[in-house]
């Protein structure tokens, strides 16, 4: 910045040579150094990178130590469930240790619907093995919702199709629990359909076996009464446990034993 005292006055008709003294009292600033020559705003621009970079580093840090912490959780949810199962089968039903086996169910049933809520909250990271199980945990415990949201996970991220077809199952058994019956029978078809579209990666056996195990649920879900595709779908399950022991000798006790079985299930 420049200050003056004065300055040159033009001439008009009232004042034809009027003039003052200009005085400069300081120069203006000289322009400022490039970036890279100055060390002062070389040193700021890098205290602020440093700044930046610890603070996204902790920020990352302290998020994976939040997501290891909930997974670590909901192992030990699982751990305690397991747990309290053994300590139930010392416990008497009757009698005076009934207050002790009712209270050991309960956080039981907890145990299984809390473990749920935490692995959604960190849904990524959890395995299809743990999707799984907490799944049928709470089918166990008559958790239907919770067990819905276990199942829905464990499908999403499935790719072995015989999984994806036992997942299929029990989505649907569970959406029987939930009074949702066109949503189970949907579950069963897309079963089906997976199951027939298999190509080679299920042999002819795996398929009969999974096709067998798809009606078998459905009849399962589906009271004698209450449809008329009962007999139906007992048929075609009927016909499939021979194509199941195709190539078994049938003079083998134990085949016998176990293709009376599978009928019998039917």
């Amino acid at each position: 910045p420049m200050s003056v005292s004065g300055a040159n006055v033009p001439e008009t008709a009232e004042n034809p040579a009027a003039s003052i003294e200009v005085i400069v009292k300081q120069m203006p600033e000289a322009p400022s150094k490039p970036l890279f020559k100055d060390s002062t705003r070389l040193l700021s621009v890098a205290a602020f990178i440093f700044s930046v970079s610890t603070g996204m580093y902790a920020a990352i840090s302290s998020r994976n130590q939040h997501i290891d912490s909930e997974v670590e959780g909901v192992g030990k949810l699982i751990s305690e469930y397991y747990s309290k199962a053994q300590k139930i089968r010392t416990v008497r039903r009757y009698g005076e240790e009934a207050y002790y086996f009712n209270m050991l169910r309960s956080q039981q049933r907890s145990d299984a619907a809390r473990a749920v809520r935490k692995a959604l909250a960190v849904r990524r990271h959890i395995d299809n093995g743990i999707w799984m199980s907490l799944a049928q945990m709470n089918m166990f415990e008559g958790n239907w919702a919770a067990a819905e949201d276990a199942w829905i996970s464990a499908l999403a991220n499935e790719p072995d199709i015989g999984e994806r077809i036992f997942i299929l199952r029990n989505v649907a058994k569970n959406e029987a629990f939930l009074q949702r019956m066109p949503e189970a029978e949907q579950r069963l078809d897309l079963a089906l359909k997976l199951t027939a579209e298999s190509g080679d990666v299920l042999g002819p056996q795996e398929k009969a076996s999974e096709t067998v195990a798809i009606h078998g649920t459905w009849l399962e879900l589906h009271p004698k009464a209450a449809c008329v595709e009962w007999n139906s779908h007992l048929n075609q399950a009927t016909k499939l446990i021979d194509e199941i022991f195709r190539g078994v000798s049938a003079n083998i006790p134990e085949v016998q034993k176990d293709r009376t079985s599978f009928k019998d299930s039917l």
